[in-house]
Protein backbone atom coordinates (compact mmCIF):
# COMPACT_ATOMS: atom_id res chain seq x y z
CA UNK A 1 0.00 0.00 0.00
CA UNK A 2 1.57 3.28 -1.11
CA UNK A 3 1.74 6.43 1.01
CA UNK A 4 -1.17 8.13 -0.79
CA UNK A 5 -3.46 5.17 -0.15
CA UNK A 6 -2.42 5.04 3.52
CA UNK A 7 -3.14 8.76 3.90
CA UNK A 8 -6.54 8.36 2.28
CA UNK A 9 -7.41 5.45 4.59
CA UNK A 10 -6.40 7.52 7.62
CA UNK A 11 -8.55 10.44 6.48
CA UNK A 12 -11.56 8.18 5.89
CA UNK A 13 -11.05 6.55 9.30
CA UNK A 14 -10.85 9.95 11.01
CA UNK A 15 -14.01 11.15 9.24
CA UNK A 16 -15.90 7.99 10.24
CA UNK A 17 -14.69 8.26 13.84
CA UNK A 18 -15.68 11.93 14.00
CA UNK A 19 -19.12 11.11 12.60
CA UNK A 20 -19.63 8.33 15.16
CA UNK A 21 -18.55 10.61 18.02
CA UNK A 22 -20.83 13.39 16.80
CA UNK A 23 -23.77 11.01 16.57
CA UNK A 24 -23.07 9.57 20.03
CA UNK A 25 -22.77 13.06 21.50
CA UNK A 26 -26.10 14.21 20.10
CA UNK A 27 -28.19 11.03 20.23
CA UNK A 28 -26.33 8.56 22.44
CA UNK A 29 -24.91 5.16 21.58
CA UNK A 30 -24.69 1.72 23.14
CA UNK A 31 -22.04 -0.83 22.10
CA UNK A 32 -21.33 -4.12 23.88
CA UNK A 33 -22.72 -2.99 27.21
CA UNK A 34 -21.13 0.46 27.07
CA UNK A 35 -23.50 3.40 26.83
CA UNK A 36 -22.82 6.97 25.80
CA UNK A 37 -25.38 9.46 27.17
CA UNK A 38 -26.51 12.23 24.78
CA UNK A 39 -25.04 15.57 25.74
CA UNK A 40 -28.50 17.12 26.14
CA UNK A 41 -29.15 14.63 28.94
CA UNK A 42 -25.68 14.86 30.41
CA UNK A 43 -25.74 18.65 30.69
CA UNK A 44 -27.54 19.98 33.74
CA UNK A 45 -30.08 22.18 32.06
CA UNK A 46 -30.36 25.48 33.86
CA UNK A 47 -32.78 28.36 33.48
CA UNK A 48 -31.13 29.68 30.30
CA UNK A 49 -31.23 26.26 28.64
CA UNK A 50 -34.71 24.87 29.32
CA UNK A 51 -36.68 27.92 30.41
CA UNK A 52 -38.34 28.57 33.74
CA UNK A 53 -38.64 31.41 36.22
CA UNK A 54 -36.23 33.41 38.36
CA UNK A 55 -37.34 35.54 41.29
CA UNK A 56 -35.42 37.74 43.70
CA UNK A 57 -37.18 37.84 47.07
CA UNK A 58 -36.52 40.43 49.76
CA UNK A 59 -37.50 40.26 53.42
CA UNK A 60 -40.10 42.83 54.39
CA UNK A 61 -39.97 43.44 58.14
CA UNK A 62 -43.10 44.27 60.07
CA UNK A 63 -43.08 47.37 62.30
CA UNK A 64 -40.52 46.80 65.04
CA UNK A 65 -39.30 43.52 63.53
CA UNK A 66 -35.60 42.88 62.97
CA UNK A 67 -34.42 40.65 60.14
CA UNK A 68 -31.57 38.42 61.28
CA UNK A 69 -29.59 35.52 59.86
CA UNK A 70 -31.71 32.95 61.69
CA UNK A 71 -34.91 34.19 60.05
CA UNK A 72 -33.33 34.34 56.59
CA UNK A 73 -31.89 30.83 56.96
CA UNK A 74 -35.31 29.63 58.09
CA UNK A 75 -36.95 31.28 55.08
CA UNK A 76 -34.41 29.65 52.77
CA UNK A 77 -35.16 26.22 54.25
CA UNK A 78 -38.93 26.71 53.97
CA UNK A 79 -38.59 27.77 50.32
CA UNK A 80 -36.45 24.71 49.62
CA UNK A 81 -39.10 22.49 51.19
CA UNK A 82 -41.85 24.06 49.11
CA UNK A 83 -39.86 23.66 45.91
CA UNK A 84 -39.34 19.99 46.76
CA UNK A 85 -43.13 19.68 46.96
CA UNK A 86 -43.37 21.19 43.46
CA UNK A 87 -41.07 18.49 42.14
CA UNK A 88 -38.66 20.93 40.48
CA UNK A 89 -35.29 19.39 39.64
CA UNK A 90 -32.01 21.24 40.13
CA UNK A 91 -33.41 24.49 41.56
CA UNK A 92 -31.09 27.32 42.56
CA UNK A 93 -31.72 28.86 45.98
CA UNK A 94 -29.04 31.27 47.19
CA UNK A 95 -28.82 34.11 49.68
CA UNK A 96 -27.88 37.51 48.30
CA UNK A 97 -26.78 39.92 50.97
CA UNK A 98 -28.50 40.04 54.34
CA UNK A 99 -32.15 40.23 53.29
CA UNK A 100 -32.49 38.73 49.81
CA UNK A 101 -32.92 35.23 48.38
CA UNK A 102 -32.55 34.38 44.69
CA UNK A 103 -34.64 31.45 43.45
CA UNK A 104 -34.32 29.91 39.98
CA UNK A 105 -36.70 27.16 38.87
CA UNK A 106 -35.67 25.54 35.58
CA UNK A 107 -38.38 23.85 33.54
CA UNK A 108 -41.34 25.30 35.46
CA UNK A 109 -44.30 25.81 33.12
CA UNK A 110 -46.79 27.53 35.42
CA UNK A 111 -44.54 30.29 36.74
CA UNK A 112 -47.38 32.23 38.41
CA UNK A 113 -48.44 29.24 40.49
CA UNK A 114 -44.83 28.54 41.46
CA UNK A 115 -44.28 32.14 42.57
CA UNK A 116 -47.46 32.10 44.67
CA UNK A 117 -46.43 28.90 46.43
CA UNK A 118 -42.88 30.11 47.08
CA UNK A 119 -43.75 33.57 48.36
CA UNK A 120 -46.88 32.89 50.42
CA UNK A 121 -46.24 33.33 54.14
CA UNK A 122 -48.64 30.43 54.92
CA UNK A 123 -49.28 31.29 58.55
CA UNK A 124 -51.94 28.80 59.68
CA UNK A 125 -54.11 29.43 62.75
CA UNK A 126 -57.24 27.95 64.32
CA UNK A 127 -59.19 30.78 65.98
CA UNK A 128 -62.15 30.46 68.34
CA UNK A 129 -65.27 32.62 68.27
CA UNK A 130 -63.77 34.80 71.01
CA UNK A 131 -60.48 35.24 69.08
CA UNK A 132 -58.45 32.74 71.08
CA UNK A 133 -55.61 31.14 69.10
CA UNK A 134 -56.21 27.42 69.52
CA UNK A 135 -53.63 25.96 67.15
CA UNK A 136 -50.97 27.12 64.71
CA UNK A 137 -49.19 25.44 61.84
CA UNK A 138 -46.45 24.43 64.28
CA UNK A 139 -48.89 21.95 65.81
CA UNK A 140 -49.47 20.16 62.49
CA UNK A 141 -47.43 16.97 62.02
CA UNK A 142 -48.73 16.10 58.56
CA UNK A 143 -51.14 17.41 55.92
CA UNK A 144 -52.46 15.82 52.76
CA UNK A 145 -55.16 16.35 50.16
CA UNK A 146 -58.05 13.88 50.36
CA UNK A 147 -61.65 13.46 49.25
CA UNK A 148 -64.40 13.58 51.88
CA UNK A 149 -67.47 11.39 52.22
CA UNK A 150 -69.35 13.54 49.71
CA UNK A 151 -66.38 13.38 47.31
CA UNK A 152 -65.45 16.97 48.15
CA UNK A 153 -61.74 17.89 48.20
CA UNK A 154 -60.28 18.77 51.58
CA UNK A 155 -57.03 18.87 53.53
CA UNK A 156 -56.58 16.27 56.24
CA UNK A 157 -54.40 17.34 59.17
CA UNK A 158 -52.62 15.23 61.76
CA UNK A 159 -51.66 17.12 64.89
CA UNK A 160 -48.73 16.58 67.22
CA UNK A 161 -49.37 15.48 70.81
CA UNK A 162 -49.55 19.04 72.13
CA UNK A 163 -51.87 20.10 69.31
CA UNK A 164 -54.12 17.08 69.86
CA UNK A 165 -54.57 18.00 73.54
CA UNK A 166 -55.28 21.64 72.72
CA UNK A 167 -57.76 20.71 70.00
CA UNK A 168 -59.59 18.27 72.27
CA UNK A 169 -60.00 20.94 74.94
CA UNK A 170 -61.05 23.55 72.38
CA UNK A 171 -63.68 21.35 70.72
CA UNK A 172 -65.13 20.66 74.16
CA UNK A 173 -65.05 24.31 75.21
CA UNK A 174 -66.44 25.66 71.93
CA UNK A 175 -68.93 22.87 71.26
CA UNK A 176 -71.63 23.94 68.77
CA UNK A 177 -69.62 27.07 67.94
CA UNK A 178 -67.53 27.84 64.85
CA UNK A 179 -63.75 27.59 64.84
CA UNK A 180 -62.18 29.64 62.07
CA UNK A 181 -59.23 28.20 60.16
CA UNK A 182 -57.14 31.10 58.89
CA UNK A 183 -54.28 31.24 56.41
CA UNK A 184 -52.32 34.49 56.35
CA UNK A 185 -55.10 36.19 58.34
CA UNK A 186 -57.81 35.16 55.86
CA UNK A 187 -60.58 32.74 56.83
CA UNK A 188 -60.51 29.71 54.54
CA UNK A 189 -62.93 27.57 56.54
CA UNK A 190 -65.08 28.00 59.66
CA UNK A 191 -66.70 24.68 60.60
CA UNK A 192 -69.05 24.44 63.57
CA UNK A 193 -67.89 22.03 66.26
CA UNK A 194 -70.30 19.08 66.41
CA UNK A 195 -68.20 16.67 68.46
CA UNK A 196 -65.30 16.65 70.88
CA UNK A 197 -62.30 15.60 68.78
CA UNK A 198 -59.70 13.61 70.68
CA UNK A 199 -58.06 11.79 67.76
CA UNK A 200 -55.58 14.55 66.98
CA UNK A 201 -57.00 14.97 63.49
CA UNK A 202 -58.75 17.84 61.74
CA UNK A 203 -59.85 18.76 58.23
CA UNK A 204 -59.95 21.94 56.17
CA UNK A 205 -62.91 22.08 53.81
CA UNK A 206 -64.15 24.59 51.20
CA UNK A 207 -61.36 23.65 48.79
CA UNK A 208 -62.13 24.57 45.17
CA UNK A 209 -60.38 21.50 43.77
CA UNK A 210 -58.12 18.64 44.79
CA UNK A 211 -55.24 20.61 43.23
CA UNK A 212 -55.94 23.55 45.56
CA UNK A 213 -56.09 21.15 48.49
CA UNK A 214 -52.75 19.62 47.47
CA UNK A 215 -51.12 23.06 47.25
CA UNK A 216 -52.39 24.06 50.69
CA UNK A 217 -51.25 20.74 52.15
CA UNK A 218 -47.79 21.27 50.65
CA UNK A 219 -47.58 24.76 52.16
CA UNK A 220 -48.60 23.46 55.58
CA UNK A 221 -46.08 20.60 55.44
CA UNK A 222 -43.24 22.94 54.49
CA UNK A 223 -44.18 25.35 57.27
CA UNK A 224 -44.76 29.07 57.42
CA UNK A 225 -42.13 31.56 56.37
CA UNK A 226 -40.52 33.16 59.44
CA UNK A 227 -40.50 36.50 57.66
CA UNK A 228 -42.63 38.14 54.97
CA UNK A 229 -41.01 38.17 51.53
CA UNK A 230 -41.79 40.40 48.58
CA UNK A 231 -40.81 39.99 44.95
CA UNK A 232 -38.16 42.50 43.90
CA UNK A 233 -37.46 41.09 40.45
CA UNK A 234 -39.07 38.36 38.36
CA UNK A 235 -37.73 36.97 35.09
CA UNK A 236 -39.43 34.31 33.00
CA UNK A 237 -37.53 32.45 30.28
CA UNK A 238 -39.68 30.66 27.72
CA UNK A 239 -38.91 27.09 26.62
CA UNK A 240 -38.29 28.23 23.02
CA UNK A 241 -35.54 30.62 24.10
CA UNK A 242 -34.13 27.97 26.41
CA UNK A 243 -34.02 25.34 23.67
CA UNK A 244 -32.41 27.84 21.29
CA UNK A 245 -29.74 28.60 23.91
CA UNK A 246 -29.00 24.88 24.27
CA UNK A 247 -28.74 24.35 20.52
CA UNK A 248 -26.37 27.30 20.20
CA UNK A 249 -24.21 26.01 23.04
CA UNK A 250 -23.97 22.59 21.37
CA UNK A 251 -22.97 24.12 18.05
CA UNK A 252 -20.38 26.46 19.54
Amino acid sequence: MDSKTKSLVKIVAIVILAAVLAYATLYGLQIAGYKVIPIKKAIKLGLDLRGGVSVLLEAKPKPGEKINDEKMSGAENVIRGRIDQLGVTEPVIVRQGDTRILVELPGVKDSQRALEIIGKTASLQFISSDNEVILTGDNVRDAKAVYGEQNQPMVSLKLDSEGAKKFAKATEKYFDQPIAIMLDEQVISAPTVKAVITTGEAVITNMQSIENAAELAALIRAGALPVDLEQRQVMTVGPTLGADSLNKSLKA
